[in-house]
């Protein structure tokens, strides 16, 4: 792929891909797997902010900032693939590059300049986050946000106990 520090603090689209046996297919039967009309294939697409060890198997990952193709092995060109796909989750997109803006300029961690992150949401469609079309970011006073913080810990703690996930599955480690 690519320079690891690049990959991370930025949003990714992520497509992988899955195939299982159509219904009614005896899988009993050798060679079975061989035939192309034996098998349905399923598309997993997710938004992320960090492409990840587990992500080295995904067949397409898209910088949706910069619009381009950190690893494609779909066979066919990174511009149709990438025209097809932010195409067709353009609004998933701008919700996940939303979301993502105001939580970089939430913690003060803008590590792109806001321009360029108002641009890709403009093409997708979505409101800027610094001036705009409605859509305000407060700078919060020292300690407010200290407070939000410890809030959310708590409510990802009790969710968490609430559906008896183990800590270790929660917990994040930087890689």
């Amino acid at each position: 792929m690519t320079d690891k520090k690049y990959l991370r603090d930025r949003p990714f689209l992520i497509v992988e891909f899955t195939q299982r046996a159509k219904a009614k297919v005896n899988t009993k039967i050798k060679g079975w797997m061989n035939d192309p009309t034996n098998l349905t294939t399923f598309e997993n697409v997710s938004i992320v902010d960090r492409v990840k060890p587990r992500h080295s198997t995904a067949a397409l990952i898209i910088d949706i900032i910069d619009g381009k193709a950190i690893r494609n092995t779909t066979g066919k060109g990174d511009e149709d693939v990438i025209g097809h796909y932010i195409g067709r989750y353009a609004d998933t997109i701008k919700d996940a590059l939303t979301a993502w803006a105001h939580s970089q300029v939430a913690k003060g961690m803008v590590t792109q300049s806001l321009e360029t992150v108002d641009s890709a949401l403009e093409d997708f469609g979505g409101a800027p986050v610094g001036e705009g079309q409605g859509t305000l970011v407060e700078v919060l006073p020292e300690g407010e946000i200290t407070e939000v913080i410890e809030d959310l810990e708590y409510f990802q703690q009790k969710l968490s106990e609430g559906l008896k996930i183990p800590s270790s599955y929660t917990d994040e480690s930087p890689e």
